[in-house]
């Protein structure tokens, strides 16, 4: 069928009721369309301002195309509500997927950088924005499989990883740093790892507290414009500049007695010095000291209890065990020193008895 006016002519071609093709043509533009009931349907329209094309099945799926002189832009859909859309202009490329479940992927991309993001219904987000200047990250960020097997995950201020392979990490604010350093034990240079405090300055000199953990030992610094002040654990000993200050202050203790004397003096005759060597010893020297199985055995033979005596320590001690659950024995030797005292203290007040006797023996005043 051919049907012409003075506004438009149109051309129509029909098979049965399944074909249809059809042409209109105005002084505004031309359309097309091809339509199969089986199939689905294509339209084509054309103006001066551009050109449109759009394709559909049966089953509800859609592709669309629309060019004009500013740009192009297609769009394709399915039935499951899934749609991507790509925009392009000559100021960039947009392109947009998403799905029913409310998922969105989207990119971005200008002469002057890239931006994609990924988002979900749940509220979930992700962002990565790239410009000359860098690139910006909002989301978690994983990385998998990179030189070693592993992955490394950043999520915010927090990053989980594996090893990490660096010289140092400076802390913000000047809060401090963690550095490489080397020190020397004298006979031998040591490496390690240094974990520097934040910098002071007096007198025009840089102070840090500092600990530092090498191949021969870990040593804890203080220093200031007086000096270094360190206590340092080695292998076969442990080591301080100056004595160690323990808490005695009376407002931290309850319960207090004068009484040492009295109540340890058969502990105190029962104990056994004595002088041993170390199985593990580098030195191979002889030590004094007590034996601790011989401390817990002279505290059962003068009634006494572990729980009376703080000096006796056991490891993973179980009072209903035998031998306490059998856990490494040590002691505490600055809990003994009270003891001595007391002990001595009693000794001196016997000898001044005793001398007072003889001085009146001898009829001296």
């Amino acid at each position: 069928m051919l049907e012409q006016t003075a506004e438009s002519i149109t051309a129509q071609v029909r098979q049965g009721e399944e074909k249809l093709a059809e042409l209109q043509v105005t002084a505004d533009g031309i359309s097309s369309r091809v339509q199969d009931t089986e199939k689905g349907v294509s339209e084509l329209r054309q103006t001066a301002e551009g050109l449109t094309a759009r394709v559909g099945d049966n089953a509800g799926n859609i592709a669309a195309l629309q060019l004009t002189a500013q740009g192009l832009t297609s769009r394709v859909q399915d039935t499951e509500g899934s749609i991507s859309t790509l925009q392009q202009t000559a100021t960039g490329l947009e392109n947009r997927v998403s799905n029913a479940e409310g998922s969105i992927s989207q990119v971005s991309q200008t002469a002057t950088g890239l931006q994609s993001t990924v988002s979900s219904l749940d509220g979930k987000y992700t962002s990565l924005k790239q410009t000359v200047d860098g690139f910006n990250f909002d989301g978690l960020v994983t990385f998998n499989d990179l030189l070693k097997s592993g992955k490394t995950e950043i999520n915010g201020a927090n990053i989980t990883t594996g090893n990490i392979d660096l010289n140092s990490v400076t802390l913000a604010n000047g809060y401090g740093s963690l550095t490489m350093g080397r020190g020397s034990t004298g006979a031998d240079r040591t490496r390690g790892a240094r974990l520097n405090g934040p910098i002071t300055t007096a007198g025009g000199t840089d102070y840090a507290n500092y600990f530092f953990a090498s191949d021969a030992a870990a040593r804890m610094s203080g220093e200031d414009i007086f000096g270094i002040t360190s206590l340092y654990v080695a292998p076969d000993e442990i080591h301080a500049d100056i004595t160690i200050d323990i808490g005695s202050d009376e407002r931290i203790k309850n319960e207090i007695s004068y009484d040492v004397a009295e109540r340890y003096g058969a502990f105190f005759r029962a104990l056994k010095p004595a002088r041993y060597h170390m199985n593990d010893s580098r030195s191979g020297r002889c030590h004094t000291g007590f034996i601790a199985q011989q401390m817990r055995d002279a505290l059962a033979e003068t009634g006494l209890a572990r729980q009376d005596l703080a000096a006796l320590v056991q490891q993973g001690y179980d009072s209903e065990a035998e031998d306490g659950g059998g856990g490494q024995y040590s002691i505490r030797y600055g809990e003994l020193i009270a003891l001595n005292t007391a002990m001595v203290q009693q000794l001196l007040s016997r000898v001044d008895a005793l001398e007072s006797e003889v001085r009146a023996l001898k009829g001296e005043s």
